[in-house]
């Protein structure tokens, strides 16, 4: 088996390519934010300017408590909030 490094991981940005490849939409009325639907009334939100993520289950809305800028960080806000959703690279 092989490890690597903290130093030899490469961080991913999040880009408007990523978002559309995963199934996120820009929100018209409001630049920069980005909409994905999920099943049952669900959606997550992100926001590419300042790196804002939050879900909204059936109105109930909870914001990550950190910046989300990179691929990873959106992965285990995901995660973290109970979503068990493969992001696409």
């Amino acid at each position: 088996m092989e490890t690597c490094g903290i130093n030899e991981v490469k961080e991913i940005d999040i880009t408007p390519g990523f978002l559309k490849q995963n199934g996120f939409e820009p929100e018209k009325s409001l630049p920069h934010l980005w909409k994905k639907e999920l099943p049952g009334y669900r959606y997550i939100l992100y926001h590419d300017e300042i790196h804002y993520m939050e879900f909204d289950f059936l109105g109930n809305f909870s914001r990550v408590p950190w910046p989300v800028k990179e691929i990873h960080q959106m992965q285990n806000a995901m995660t973290d909030y109970g979503l068990d959703i493969e992001l696409k690279v």
